[in-house]
């Protein structure tokens, strides 16, 4: 299983809890806020191990930076962008399992991987497309669309 994240633009978002948020276990190839010294680190992962993986999803701010008292830098979150690529096999077995606790708590599916154990690889993308996922948003799309008509 993988899926993609994103950066996030602003502490709004962050604590959007309609907006997911991501934490994965390392740098993932071609993200500039992982940038170390050496700018060639990163250039190329060719291994398995070298992808980074994630470590959990929520819709709560994470990772909560406590001498911030909350929120952060918003560069070193992450946006979970809701699309997946699976192998046949993985995906009968995962809908196989019934719901897991936090999946059912946080209502995100990804949760049931984790929670039994495999691993989600990530991927970053540098621009996403806003999604439509509540009345709200939808009424900030209809009136942007009126703005550009």
């Amino acid at each position: 299983m993988a899926t993609l994240v994103a950066g996030l633009q602003n502490s709004e978002q962050v604590a959007d809890p309609n907006v997911v948020k991501a934490v994965v276990s390392s740098c993932v190839a071609g993200d500039a806020s992982c940038a170390r010294t050496d700018p060639t680190q990163y250039a190329i992962r060719t291994t398995h191990d070298e992808t980074a993986r994630a470590i959990y999803f929520s819709r709560s701010p994470i990772p909560y930076d406590r001498e911030s008292g909350g929120i952060g830098r918003t560069d070193l979150y992450r946006r979970h962008i809701g699309i997946y690529a699976y192998r046949k096999d993985f995906l009968l077995e995962i809908t196989a399992l019934p719901p897991t606790p936090l999946e059912q708590i946080e209502k995100l599916e990804q949760l049931r991987a984790l929670e039994n154990g495999y691993p989600i690889l990530v991927g970053t993308v540098e621009h996403i497309a806003e999604g439509i996922d509540t009345p709200e948003q939808y009424a900030a799309f209809v009136a942007r669309q009126k703005d550009t008509s």
